[in-house]
């Protein structure tokens, strides 16, 4: 019982974290996110309009919590730095962007 309260109360701060960053965002325009915040934020567009007057979020909440748990902003954009990161490295190969003892890349 209480990991599920737990898990409801992450899926409760995700939610209200997603709806704030995508409004912040938007605050920015005309300067673009990277693309995989601006997948994010297209797909909790998709069912939830820009915030425009003072009103309760409950229901917003609740829709953005349903997402959460359908796993619809897990996936990776082909292309990004995550992805094309993603596969194995050999164990003695460096990370990308970080030097090996030395200063040597």
């Amino acid at each position: 019982i209480k990991l599920d309260q737990i898990v409801s109360n992450v899926e409760a701060i995700l939610a209200v974290e997603l709806l704030a960053a995508a409004q912040g965002v938007e605050f920015h325009q005309p300067l673009r996110p990277g693309r995989g915040v601006q997948d994010a934020i297209g797909k909790l567009r998709s069912r939830i309009p820009p915030i425009e007057e003072d009103r309760s979020l409950s229901g917003e909440i609740e829709v953005i919590r349903g997402m959460i748990r359908e796993g619809l902003f897990l996936s990776t954009p082909a292309g990004s730095a995550a992805a094309k990161n993603s596969g194995a490295r050999k164990k003695d190969s460096p990370r990308p962007g970080r030097r090996e003892p030395g200063g040597k890349r």
